[in-house]
């Protein structure tokens, strides 16, 4: 899964934890990331009091003097983001969203590589919904994606067969398996895992493992696309990556909201 979108699942759900409990997170501790700093909306029109924050526990704190009863991932799948996800700040519609009992707001990132220390420094950037506007969100009609995400799972694997991409077939089909009790083991171990809520979503996350082939060179959306050319079915391969695009991200927003 992108780096992108592991902080975020990181962020949200430790944000909840710490706003709930009062037990401090830190989401910083990967290798490839420097810093993370969160740049808060000015509460005043000349905007002298906006306030930058540096650190993930910094951030909390100041969520919990703000009285933010709770933050939610919030992802907006697009076509487009298919091609493009792989690379830094790609999906532009990735982000979180704070909610208190008056306002929310969205929080942007943006990923910026340094050359000398080969590491990341990751903003944060509020960007308050009009006044009045409370963001809401029903997270049992997500519930519903985790069952596309299977049969997305299935098809997609019975096309990389049919393409002669038995691997591929082999690595789709994991992901089915676990979403079928099947006991096969994740692709990778999501680190946010220990954070979920819902003992179920931990097959869910694991799965994802699995399905989650958008990373750019090397992964589906190269040479398999190219073979799907090849065939004469650059259309089906084109449906079932974006529906599998799109329950990804809805499964991964429904363990991540619950």
């Amino acid at each position: 899964m992108n780096r992108e979108l592991i902080q975020l699942s990181e962020l949200v759900l430790g944000a909840n934890h710490y706003l709930k409990t009062g037990d401090d997170f830190d989401g910083t501790t990967h290798d490839h990331i420097r810093s993370v700093t969160f740049e808060f909306a000015p509460q005043s029109r000349s905007g002298a009091d906006r306030q930058i924050v540096s650190g993930v526990s910094a951030w909390m704190k100041v969520l919990g003097e703000r009285k933010t009863q709770k933050v939610y991932l919030f992802t907006q799948p697009s076509k487009e983001d298919v091609e493009i996800v792989s690379s830094p700040n790609g999906a532009q519609k990735w982000g979180f969203v704070t909610v208190d009992e008056t306002q929310s707001a969205m929080w942007v990132r943006n990923w910026v590589f340094d050359e000398e220390s080969e590491q990341w420094d990751v903003t944060y950037t509020e960007f308050p919904a009009p006044s009045g506007k409370v963001f809401s969100l029903d997270n049992n009609k997500y519930y519903m994606r985790v069952s596309f995400l299977k049969e997305t799972l299935l098809e997609i694997g019975k096309l990389a067969a049919e393409l002669g991409l038995d691997d591929w077939a082999e690595h789709f089909s994991n992901g089915y398996k676990i979403l079928n009790g099947e006991g096969v083991q994740p692709y990778i171990n999501l680190p946010f895992k220990s954070l979920l809520k819902v003992e179920d979503c931990a097959a869910i996350i694991d799965a994802l493992s699995w399905a989650w082939v958008f990373l750019g060179e090397g992964w589906w959306t190269d040479v398999p696309a190219a073979v799907a050319r090849e065939k004469d079915r650059t259309e089906q391969y084109e449906t079932l990556t974006y529906a599998l695009y799109q329950n990804c991200l809805y499964s991964l927003m429904y363990c991540v909201n619950i």
